[in-house]
Parts: C-alpha cells; structure tokens; sequence
C-alpha cells in the first residue's frame, strides 16, 4: 500500500510539472526594444539588437516595415494555471534607413 501512495504522489507531481514553450525575438523580451531611438536608430542596429525581423514591407515612399513577435505559454494539467503571454513590435524606417515610429504590444491571458 505503501508503494501506490508513493507512486501516485509522484505522478501527481509529475502532472503538476507543466511544460512551457516559447517562439519569437528574445530582444523583445529581454528589454532590447527598448534601446530602439525614434529618429536616431539606424536599420542596422535594429537587426543587431533583434535579428530578423518576423515580417519586413516597404511602404510608398521607399521606407520599410518590420515587424516581430515574442509569445510564452505555460501549459499545465489544472484549468486556471495556464499562462500566455505575448509581445509584438512594429518598426518603421524613413527612406534612409532611420526608425521613424515604433509600436509595441502585449498581452498576457490566464486560462
């Protein structure tokens, strides 16, 4: 008997464990965004700080569009413990390559 206790003691331990996942830039998640200067950070020292971007677009007038996403999600057996959370930032350069506005996002959602 005193064998089943102790395995399903582990088991329950074992189920409370979880797993966790995570996909995106680390920049932004490490604080790295926010050493992006509107008006004086260049192209090249946003691909330095973030890597490549999720997804880049030139816009009319020859200024480019990048985009990244950061998420974490915490999945574990007991409803209320599950966790998401999600960062995105969009940065926009002028013709010269010059970040000209950036955009950052977040979300965490409980589940």
């Amino acid at each position: 008997m005193k064998k089943v206790v102790t395995y399903l003691f582990l088991a329950f331990l074992v189920a409370l464990a979880g797993c966790a996942s995570t996909s995106g830039s680390v920049g932004l998640q490490n604080g790295s965004a926010d050493k992006i200067i509107e008006g004086k950070t260049t192209i090249a020292e946003v691909k330095a700080l973030l890597g490549e971007p999720v997804s880049a677009a030139t816009d009319d007038k020859g200024g480019k569009i990048w985009s990244y996403f950061w998420s974490q999600s915490t999945a574990y057996p007991v409803p209320g413990l599950n966790n998401m959370e999600t960062k995105s930032l969009n940065i926009r350069f002028n013709k010269n390559g010059v970040v000209v506005a950036k955009d950052n996002g977040s979300n965490t959602t409980r589940f």
